[in-house]
């Protein structure tokens, strides 16, 4: 009987020198195994050592013997000793290089960058960044101690102080002011509101116009205005013409072909002034510190005239530049008729007005008891404020005319513009609205013309009363009636072509509609939309909106894109619908529209949305690997501490139990029984080993398990080794004491030199080469389970202890005591799956 320690080479060892395979080579000592296991658990040494053991106690040598006894206990120890301290793996082995709290403070520091940037360009889109040192300001903390600052007046002590003074100036005391009982408050600031002066001066400036007109109509003259800056046209029997502004020194000639004029012209209550000058330019001054040269004509008519080969040409003129006036903030000059009547006729009107209505550059207005009228034929305004203002007026009508290049509308009909005609009427490139209708105006006709350009709706008229109760203004509560629309064309206005609103007898009619966005919307309107012809590139191509909505579409041929080309909405119940042609509408979904109109929205949501949505996924695939992580670490623990109870038992001299227990059933006490769920899964499994020819055999408690040194006084190694082979798809499996293992070490494996049975030659069981067949089902079932994800594979495969899913799985349940559906979840397999991996692998470890 050979001596294990002899330096004689065993079977596989000459194997390997040879350059050959040697089938089922593992290395086997102590130090190795734990080196396999990848540092999981130094239970590994101790099986190896306890494998030792076993085999030299049927060796005759009692010095070898010894020997290995004292190797066994040593790595007893070691592991006893080890336990406690690998028993779960360290940040650093498991890839984690940032703690926790680091982890937290970086994501937070990401996701408020995010978000102060989003915050900072709507701030900055909307100004709200200019106000950020009034907010400073107001938020700096009040000191007692310091000197109050106040910009108004204090009358007296116990007064609060108003703006423009310094409370308490002048006397050494607090300026901090007191209430009853002697106890301070904090000082104010009293900082102003905020506000655009230059826009305030421009207010200011019209109403002490409008202050200013009717003192100067009733005595004429006025405190603000010095001789030589206007002139009053009293009453006569006859209008007053442009000579008669020459002669009395309020204009003069540059040519013969130019008037320059220089002062203010008010024409008083009951005079005329009436300027028939074919191919005359009329210059209006605007003096820098002095009146501007505007005409007013107060309770008085103003008639204006050209030809249509010669027009009158009437132009607002900065005099210091000597051009066109086109700056209205220095309060440009403009033309006014109050409680009158204007006559215009081939006048060409440019540079004209500012701020708002009355001095909008040309407008007509009135009072409720004293309405204003009109007439305009062939008259074109260009650049001016407001294109034409009409309040408070009956009657007027503008026909042929042409308003371009408003800053704001060019054509405004204010309050009571009742009975106004537009025949022919055009209007483009307003900055706003092209036509505006304000509440109170009812009788209102458009005909013909052409409305285009505008900065939002080509016509806009809201009808609504201007109060539904008593009031403090009187106003009445009834809506506006009668607005006819007939044979206008509207296109290529922003918000879209007619917009009307609580209106009454509304007819559009022969309209040409050819705009982006809506069409025609009707809402909380009653009357008919009839024989129109609607093109709107994504958008709507009549809209009926409102509860009080009564309507009828019929005739009307829609063409276009969009959600609908009618569409019912807000409530609208009484709509009828009669012969309308949408067979050239094609239907777009709105979120498309929106996207297409919001070019930078993808953008937007790559720089915004996507990286949200990632660091969701990301901590969902991050959980998700720490449980895999966490089901690695105890299945590899419950291993080693099961191989270290074997070990200690076998020390002890107890006989071990091979396929008699099952550890998860003894968990459970159910020992005795199988879940029907199991059942059906392994008669599954051997149905599908019968079909692929699998060769099954039992392991003995004889054979010997992995690791184990040969016993003294054996032959050779095969001899050693066990008498069957078992081979599942993927591998071959062999039965370890109660456990399963896949013997995947490389053939002729070197032992680590300076291991305790460095001498002895490692003796591991003969696996033979799997059957065709079984290799093209095992390439078949590595197929269908391909699907686990990388991550599954990553952990299972750097455990060092298991080589596929499967094995972890089977030792989670049966040697770890998971429950097969948790096993199941964590690894994203089906539980069916995993109770046929934990059938095939009981049946393998004999516990079936």
């Amino acid at each position: 009987m050979s001596d294990p320690r002899s330096p004689e080479p065993a079977p596989d060892e000459e194997a390997a020198a040879a350059g050959g395979e040697a089938p089922g080579a593992v290395v086997a000592d102590g130090a190795d195994a734990a080196d396999a296991a990848s540092g999981a658990s130094a239970a590994d040494a101790a099986s190896g050592a306890a494998s030792e053991a076993d085999a030299a106690s049927g060796a005759s040598d009692a010095d070898a013997a010894s020997e290995a006894a004292d190797a066994a206990s040593g790595a007893a120890d070691a592991a006893s000793g080890a336990d406690g301290d690998r028993a779960a793996l360290t940040a650093a082995e498991r890839g984690d290089t940032l703690s926790p709290a680091r982890r937290l403070v970086v994501r937070a520091a990401v996701i408020a960058a995010i978000a102060g940037g989003v915050a900072a360009s709507v701030l900055l889109a909307r100004g709200v960044l200019e106000e950020v040192p009034h907010l400073v300001l107001e938020l700096t903390p009040w000191s007692s101690s310091g000197p109050a600052v106040a910009l108004g007046p204090t009358p007296d002590a116990s007064a609060v102080p108003s703006a423009g003074t310094a409370t308490g100036a002048g006397s050494g005391a607090s300026a901090s002011p007191t209430v009853p009982g002697g106890t301070p408050t904090p000082t104010s600031t009293f900082s102003p509101y905020p506000y655009d002066e230059e826009w305030q001066r421009l207010a200011d400036t019209a109403a002490r116009d409008d202050a200013a007109w009717p003192v100067l109509a009733r005595s004429g003259e006025v405190r603000d205005l010095a001789a030589g800056q206007f002139v009053a046209l009293a009453p006569r029997d006859t209008p007053y013409s442009l000579d008669d502004l020459i002669a009395q020194g309020a204009a003069q000639r540059i040519d013969d072909r130019t008037v320059l004029v220089t002062q203010l012209v008010f024409v008083r209550p009951g005079a005329s002034l009436v300027i028939d000058s074919p191919g005359t330019t009329i210059r209006l001054a605007s003096h820098a510190g002095a009146a501007p040269a505007r005409i007013v004509a107060w309770g008085a008519s103003l008639t204006l005239s050209g030809t249509q080969d010669a027009p009158l040409t009437i132009v607002g003129w900065d005099d210091s530049l000597d051009e066109p006036d086109v700056d209205a903030s220095d309060s440009r000059v403009y033309i006014r008729v109050e409680s009158g009547s204007l006559t215009a006729s081939d006048v060409a009107f440019s540079d004209l007005g500012y701020w708002g209505g009355p001095t909008g550059g040309l407008a007509v207005t009135g009072t409720p008891s004293t309405l204003s009228s009109g007439s305009l034929t062939r008259v074109t305004t260009d650049g001016l404020h407001i294109g034409l203002y009409a309040d408070d007026t009956t009657a007027l009508t503008v026909t042929d005319s042409r308003f371009a290049s408003s800053a704001e509308q060019g054509v405004l009909l204010g309050t009571r513009a009742t009975g106004t005609s537009l025949d022919g009427v055009t209007v483009t490139g307003s900055g706003a609205d092209g036509i505006l209708v304000r509440q109170g105006v009812d009788d209102l006709s458009i005909a013909g013309g052409e409305v285009s350009g505008s900065g939002r709706w080509g016509l806009f008229a809201d009808g609504t009363p201007r109060a539904d109760g008593p009031n403090p203004n009187g106003y009445g509560v009834a809506n506006s009636t009668g607005l006819s629309i007939d044979g206008t064309s509207f296109h290529d206005d922003a918000f879209g072509a007619i917009s009307i609103e609580g209106t009454s007898r509304v007819v559009v009619t022969g309209t040409d509609v050819d705009e982006r966005g809506i069409g025609i919307r009707l809402t909380d309107s009653q009357g008919a939309v009839d024989e129109n012809a609607v093109r709107v590139a994504d958008g709507r191509g009549i809209v009926f909106s409102g509860a009080l909505t009564s309507t009828r579409a019929s005739g009307n041929t829609l063409s276009g894109s969009g959600p609908a080309a009618v569409s019912v909405e807000g409530g609208a119940a009484d709509v009828d619908q009669l012969d309308n042609s949408t067979g050239d509408w094609s239907v777009k979904w709105e979120i498309l529209i929106w996207i297409e109109q919001h070019p930078l929205a993808l953008l937007w949501a790559l720089v915004l949305v996507i990286p949200v949505l990632g660091v969701a996924f990301i901590a969902v695939r991050m959980r998700r690997q720490r449980r895999i992580r966490e089901l690695v670490e105890s299945t590899t623990i419950a291993l080693a501490r099961a191989e270290k109870e074997q070990y200690e038992a076998a020390l002890r001299g107890e006989p071990e139990l091979v396929g008699s227990a099952d550890p998860l059933l003894a968990q459970h006490g159910l020992a005795e029984e199988i879940s029907p769920l199991l059942a059906e899964a392994l008669a599954e499994s051997e149905r599908l080993d019968a079909d692929a020819e699998l060769v099954v055999e039992p392991v003995t408690a004889a054979a010997a398990p992995i690791g184990a040194a040969a016993r003294a006084g054996d032959e050779a190694s095969p001899a050693a080794a066990p008498t069957g082979t078992t081979w599942l798809v993927g591998g071959p499996i062999t039965g370890t004491s109660g456990r399963w293992a896949l013997a995947a070490a490389a053939p002729g494996a070197e032992r680590r030199p300076g291991s305790r049975d460095s001498e002895a030659p490692p003796v591991r069981p003969a696996v033979s080469a799997p059957p065709p067949r079984l290799r093209a089902a095992a390439a078949a079932n590595g197929a269908a389970r391909h699907e686990t994800t990388s991550a599954v594979e990553s952990a299972v495969v750097s455990s060092g202890r298991f080589t596929s899913v499967e094995e972890l799985a089977a030792a989670a349940v049966l040697d770890g005591g998971k429950p097969i559906d948790s096993v199941a979840r964590t690894l994203r397999v089906p539980t069916a799956t995993v109770a046929g991996w934990v059938a095939r692998a009981r049946r393998l470890r004999g516990l079936l």
